[in-house]
Protein backbone atom coordinates (compact mmCIF):
# COMPACT_ATOMS: atom_id res chain seq x y z
CA UNK A 1 0.00 0.00 0.00
CA UNK A 2 1.52 3.44 -1.26
CA UNK A 3 0.26 6.53 0.41
CA UNK A 4 -0.59 9.36 -2.08
CA UNK A 5 2.69 11.69 -1.10
CA UNK A 6 4.43 9.10 -1.34
CA UNK A 7 3.18 8.03 -4.74
CA UNK A 8 3.86 11.66 -5.68
CA UNK A 9 7.53 11.69 -4.01
CA UNK A 10 8.04 8.58 -6.28
CA UNK A 11 6.93 9.98 -9.84
CA UNK A 12 9.13 12.74 -9.15
CA UNK A 13 11.90 9.88 -9.50
CA UNK A 14 13.27 9.76 -12.94
CA UNK A 15 12.09 6.32 -14.60
CA UNK A 16 15.12 3.78 -15.50
CA UNK A 17 15.31 0.44 -17.19
CA UNK A 18 15.49 -1.38 -13.49
CA UNK A 19 12.21 -1.82 -10.98
CA UNK A 20 13.85 -0.77 -8.40
CA UNK A 21 13.72 2.88 -7.12
CA UNK A 22 16.99 2.88 -6.00
CA UNK A 23 19.02 0.31 -7.83
CA UNK A 24 22.64 -1.61 -7.49
CA UNK A 25 25.45 -0.71 -9.70
CA UNK A 26 23.67 -3.02 -12.84
CA UNK A 27 19.99 -2.20 -12.34
CA UNK A 28 20.24 -5.63 -9.98
CA UNK A 29 18.60 -5.04 -6.34
CA UNK A 30 20.70 -2.92 -4.14
CA UNK A 31 21.88 -4.85 -1.48
CA UNK A 32 24.35 -1.93 0.62
CA UNK A 33 24.41 1.17 0.85
CA UNK A 34 27.63 1.10 3.70
CA UNK A 35 30.12 3.61 1.82
CA UNK A 36 26.94 5.88 0.77
CA UNK A 37 25.65 6.27 4.40
CA UNK A 38 29.10 6.74 5.78
CA UNK A 39 30.11 9.53 3.11
CA UNK A 40 26.64 11.05 4.47
CA UNK A 41 27.38 10.61 7.98
CA UNK A 42 31.20 11.78 7.81
CA UNK A 43 29.54 15.43 5.88
CA UNK A 44 26.66 15.63 8.46
CA UNK A 45 29.12 14.80 11.37
CA UNK A 46 27.02 12.36 12.84
CA UNK A 47 28.27 9.32 14.82
CA UNK A 48 29.69 6.45 13.46
CA UNK A 49 27.34 4.03 15.20
CA UNK A 50 24.49 6.17 13.76
CA UNK A 51 21.56 3.84 11.68
CA UNK A 52 19.98 6.19 9.46
CA UNK A 53 17.00 3.41 8.18
CA UNK A 54 16.40 2.64 11.77
CA UNK A 55 16.24 6.54 12.65
CA UNK A 56 13.10 6.75 10.27
CA UNK A 57 11.57 3.80 11.14
CA UNK A 58 11.50 4.71 14.69
CA UNK A 59 10.49 8.32 14.21
CA UNK A 60 7.53 6.98 11.61
CA UNK A 61 6.49 4.66 14.33
CA UNK A 62 6.94 7.30 16.78
CA UNK A 63 4.94 9.66 15.10
CA UNK A 64 1.97 7.29 14.48
CA UNK A 65 1.95 6.01 18.28
CA UNK A 66 1.94 9.47 19.62
CA UNK A 67 -1.02 10.36 17.10
CA UNK A 68 -3.05 8.42 18.88
CA UNK A 69 -4.92 7.92 15.27
CA UNK A 70 -3.52 4.92 14.95
CA UNK A 71 -4.20 1.23 16.86
CA UNK A 72 -0.79 -0.59 17.57
CA UNK A 73 -2.05 -3.48 15.44
CA UNK A 74 -2.37 -1.33 12.66
CA UNK A 75 1.44 0.19 12.95
CA UNK A 76 2.33 -3.27 13.36
CA UNK A 77 1.24 -4.16 9.95
CA UNK A 78 2.81 -1.01 8.79
CA UNK A 79 6.14 -1.92 10.40
CA UNK A 80 5.78 -5.46 8.82
CA UNK A 81 6.38 -6.87 12.34
CA UNK A 82 5.32 -10.33 12.57
CA UNK A 83 5.62 -10.31 16.49
CA UNK A 84 3.56 -7.72 17.89
CA UNK A 85 6.35 -7.49 21.20
CA UNK A 86 8.55 -4.87 19.29
CA UNK A 87 5.57 -2.92 18.36
CA UNK A 88 4.60 -2.34 22.12
CA UNK A 89 7.49 -0.34 22.34
CA UNK A 90 5.73 2.44 21.12
CA UNK A 91 2.30 1.28 23.60
CA UNK A 92 3.70 4.68 26.18
CA UNK A 93 3.33 7.36 23.86
CA UNK A 94 -0.16 6.56 23.88
CA UNK A 95 -1.15 8.49 26.84
CA UNK A 96 -4.16 10.26 24.91
CA UNK A 97 -5.51 6.58 23.61
CA UNK A 98 -5.56 5.76 27.41
CA UNK A 99 -7.37 9.03 28.75
CA UNK A 100 -9.90 8.22 25.87
CA UNK A 101 -9.94 4.51 26.88
CA UNK A 102 -10.68 5.51 30.58
CA UNK A 103 -12.89 8.55 29.87
CA UNK A 104 -14.96 6.15 27.83
CA UNK A 105 -14.67 3.58 30.17
CA UNK A 106 -16.29 6.25 32.21
CA UNK A 107 -18.47 7.23 30.43
CA UNK A 108 -20.21 3.64 29.85
CA UNK A 109 -20.37 2.25 33.18
CA UNK A 110 -22.37 5.85 33.79
CA UNK A 111 -25.04 5.67 31.22
CA UNK A 112 -25.40 1.97 32.53
CA UNK A 113 -25.96 3.19 36.05
CA UNK A 114 -28.29 5.34 34.76
CA UNK A 115 -30.69 2.96 32.73
CA UNK A 116 -33.69 1.47 35.01
CA UNK A 117 -32.99 -2.46 36.10
CA UNK A 118 -36.23 -4.15 36.69
CA UNK A 119 -36.34 -4.78 40.49
CA UNK A 120 -33.85 -2.58 41.24
CA UNK A 121 -34.08 0.75 42.75
CA UNK A 122 -31.01 2.91 41.04
CA UNK A 123 -31.31 4.87 44.29
CA UNK A 124 -29.57 2.74 46.19
CA UNK A 125 -26.19 2.83 44.70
Amino acid sequence: MVSPISREVLSLIPEMESEYVFPGLVGGQRVSFTKTVNRIKEVAGLPKDFRPLHGLRHVFASMLAFSSQVDLYTLQRLLTRKDPRMTQRYAHLRGETLRRASNMATDIFTTISKQPVAGIDNKEF
